[in-house]
């Protein structure tokens, strides 16, 4: 999808339209289970399929002020088999930052502050470095603050927090570039409490949540027995709810955590539409975006599919969420998620599928597990496809567990269809030379695969920027070395080469994403989780796993229990060693 930075003008011209119109909508029962309509059936097949493949969460799709889908998916707590519905609770994660910015908003519209104040105006002993900051750099991510200091659920007070915020070095003076931070969004809620002599939460109750209908958002207000909260699950560990965490603290506070369900998060896109909670003119700075098409709390883009205002959020304890507005169409999508594992995090393509169901996109839906009893343990053992590539095969609940050991065998079983793996030796071989290069500050080759002097300079500043960040850990860089390709959620067709970045001591990862022989997107990327995958039975001999990242299923077919066929490719025939 094409992203350009929007025009103002259109922004401005969605406040003023929907601004008298909206304001007195009462909805439909936002806790009912929905499932109406083409879409939302086509939506919820893909969704319900995923989840023998891990996912676990709650989906709303809405047109207008009409509710298509509102449902839940797969445990909010497994070990009591209490399951997903339209009333669980979830962690809406970074979104928390747009509730913030519309708390500075609507002190701004009652004159309690302007988002020109400089931040010497809220706090004592502010370092010459930052004394120029202002409110409008903490919004649009400008300001030069860490991104963050410290654990989430840390207990640290608000003015702990806001001394350590003021005495961490700069990463770049105030409004010359874009770096996304926590810090200053915990800053901009204790200028919350500070200008309106109230905690951060209960201003939030009293002037958005209530307003709005949405009675169970919050950290601790809301009277949470009335509502299952949902667990946090990473792999096989149960990191438990935010309510059993420490009561939010100035890490969390303003910049991530709020819980919510889809209704009450829905009502909230209702009232932002309506000028009840904010007024136009509020709304047009709101949605006005700044540097990296970031506005206040938001991500205003427009799209193929027009105007998109948007967040997501999420944390390595299991959960995440995402929420999407595509102004111009009325097409409301959110999704939350209390689970996270090797393939899948809502960012590896789960979201972007859903956004190409509603828009009406043919994707490759899960094929059905079979019912049939099995012996799934008559297949386990080791695969040898050739000296430097071999499968793992185990027996786990009546499934397979698939490990892939080598280059060699990720690409075998991610991309069956052979006549892709020159191209995917290619784009490996090419990811190692230009990131070779970079790690000894040469940015050249870079240039026959950019030939865009603006992107290629981003490219470096954000390079120069993690590999200082890493410095300690990985001493002197050395080189790069591709461990792997995967297909892409990217962009359909696309391929993505992760490589690790070497140092002396240690190193860092980055992926290079291509299709058709062009490098269209880099970004770095956390560690390697690829481990095991789940193959389902799907008839006699026949396993799948479904790869959602590429929308896509990968067929096991066993003609005997000594030899493996990948993908139904009968020239990929592996055979059982032990």
């Amino acid at each position: 999808m094409k992203l350009i930075k929007v025009q103002l003008s259109s922004v401005a011209l969605f406040c003023l339209l929907f601004s008298a119109s909206c304001s007195t909508w009462q909805g439909q029962k936002t806790g009912e289970t929905v499932v109406a309509g083409d879409v939302a059936e086509r939506v919820d097949a893909y969704l319900a399929g995923i989840t023998s493949f891990g996912f676990s969460g709650a989906a709303l799709v809405a047109r207008g002020d009409e509710i298509l889908l509102n449902k839940g998916y797969s445990l909010a707590v497994a070990a009591d088999s209490i399951p997903n519905t339209a009333q669980t609770v979830f962690s809406v994660g970074s979104i928390t930052k747009q509730f913030t910015a519309a708390a500075i908003m609507k002190l701004e519209m009652t004159g309690k502050l302007a988002v020109s104040d400089r931040i010497t105006k809220y706090f004592d002993n502010v370092p010459p470095d930052k004394q120029v900051i202002t409110l409008h750099h903490l919004l649009t991510h400008t300001a030069g603050l860490p991104g963050s200091l410290g654990r989430d659920f840390e207990v640290v007070g608000r003015d702990e927090m806001m001394r350590r915020i003021l005495n961490a070095p700069l990463e770049f003076p105030p409004g010359r570039q874009f770096g996304y931070s926590n810090c200053g969004y915990s800053m901009l809620a204790a200028v919350v409490e500070i200008a309106s002599a109230q905690p951060y939460e209960q201003f939030l109750a009293e002037n958005l949540f209530e307003p709005a209908g949405m009675h169970f958002t919050g950290y601790r207000r809301p009277d949470w027995s009335r509502r299952t909260v949902a667990r946090w699950y990473t792999g096989e560990a149960d990191n438990g709810t935010p309510l059993e965490k420490d009561y939010p603290y100035w890490n969390y506070i303003g910049n991530g955590g709020i819980l919510s369900t889809t209704g009450d998060m829905f009502r909230w896109h209702r009232a932002l539409l309506g000028e009840e909670i904010l007024s136009a003119a509020a709304k047009q700075k709101l949605y006005t975006p700044f540097l990296n098409d970031y506005a206040y709390g938001w991500d205003v883009l427009e799209t193929e599919r027009g105007v998109l205002i948007q967040h997501d959020g999420g944390s390595s304890l299991g959960c995440a969420a995402d929420f999407k507005r595509f102004i111009d169409s009325g097409i409301v999508i959110m999704l939350f998620s209390n689970y996270s594992g090797p393939d899948i995090l809502m960012e590896k393509g789960v979201r972007d599928r859903v956004t190409d169901l509603v828009f009406g996109v043919s994707i490759e839906l899960p094929l059905d597990v079979s019912d049939d009893p099995i012996d799934a343990s008559a297949y386990a053992g080791s695969y040898l496809l050739d000296e430097d590539a071999a499968f793992n095969v185990t027996n786990v609940s009546n499934a397979l567990v698939v490990t892939p050991f080598g280059a060699g065998a990720v690409a075998a079983l991610y991309f069956p269809d052979t006549s892709q793996l020159a191209q995917i030796d290619s784009n490996q071989a090419r990811s190692e030379g230009v990131l070779s290069a970079a790690a000894k500050g040469d940015f050249e080759p870079f240039r026959a695969l950019i030939n865009d002097d603006g992107r290629l300079e981003r490219i470096r500043q954000l390079w120069n920027m993690r590999v200082e960040r890493y410095a300690e850990m990985t001493g002197p860089l050395t080189g790069a070395v591709a461990r792997y390709s995967l297909p892409s959620g990217f962009q359909k067709g696309a391929v993505e080469t992760l490589v690790e970045i070497t140092g002396e001591r240690s190193g860092f990862f980055y992926r290079m994403i291509w299709k058709d022989g062009r490098m269209i997107g880099i970004a770095p990327t956390m560690p390697p989780s690829l481990g095991g995958l789940v193959f389902r039975h799907s008839g006699e001999g026949r396993f799948f796993t479904y790869n959602i990242s590429a929308a896509r299923n990968i067929r096991l077919t066993f003609d005997s229990k000594d030899m493996v066929i990948l993908g139904g490719n009968s020239s990929l025939r592996v055979p059982k060693i032990q």
